[in-house]
């Protein structure tokens, strides 16, 4: 945050580990420290804010970014009568069904299960779920081959993201050149959504954007797609 920033005006103590810590000036690292502890931050009010390491060290700058990380929110919901323990991941099985429960009553979505800690893949996965949950009550088997109605492959192979940039960027699965090296024998079809699409124009006079979409010729199916253009992040999530 800058220096002279409400947020910035106390300082913050006590140890916090960073993989590393790093000064840029001109585009270009110019400071670098690897898997280190930052002790203290303290601004500089109008001036430069400065970091203190563990041993003495210390880096200045005008901007501090934290990446902070996340943890599960699951230390006061009763795990523990459960028999799990509180504040903890939940490792689950391909259907969500949470694995340290021998007898399968407890499903996990969303980030709590620490597969993808993102809202569009919580919904995805409650929707392969319900259908797991649906099965077993019915008696019917349960398919978790890749792709199958009862696993949440895309955790692995198609998970949805937007690129912050100017225009929007979005894909989801391969493109065209992981698609070929995997050994897929692929058509490649781009599209101009200003030109094609309906409603496009709707959103922005003269849309300017590009889509492109990787079919996989054998089978007749997405293997990926990837958007630029204003709004493309709505685009962007699992069907």
């Amino acid at each position: 945050m800058p220096a002279g920033s409400p947020g910035a005006r106390q300082a913050v103590t006590g140890p916090v580990d960073a993989p590393a810590v790093f000064r840029r000036r001109d585009g270009h690292v110019t400071d670098w420290h690897d898997d280190v502890t930052v002790t203290g931050v303290r601004p500089g009010g109008s001036g430069p804010v400065t970091v203190t390491l563990e041993g003495g060290g210390e880096v200045q700058a005008d901007e501090v970014l934290f990446a902070a990380g996340r943890q599960p929110n699951t230390a006061d919901i009763g795990l523990d009568i459960a028999g799990l323990e509180p504040g903890s991941w939940l490792e689950v099985d391909d259907t969500c069904m949470v694995r340290a429960l021998q007898d399968g009553w407890l499903y996990a979505l969303g980030g709590i299960n620490h597969h993808d800690l993102l809202t569009h893949q919580g919904k995805y996965q409650a929707r392969i779920a319900a259908s797991a949950i649906a099965a077993r009550a019915a008696g019917q088997p349960i398919d978790t081959a890749p792709w199958g109605p009862h696993a949440v492959t895309a955790d692995s192979r198609a998970v949805p993201q937007v690129f912050s940039c100017d225009p929007p960027a979005a894909e989801v699965g391969l493109t065209a050149d992981q698609a070929e090296r995997a050994g897929h024998r692929i058509r490649v079809i781009d599209v101009d959504p200003g030109a094609t699409v309906i409603g496009a124009n709707l959103y922005a006079d003269g849309y300017p954007g590009r889509a492109r979409m990787v079919v996989d010729e054998d089978h007749g199916y997405l293997l990926g797609v990837t958007f630029v253009g204003p709004g493309v992040a709505v685009c962007d999530g699992p069907g």
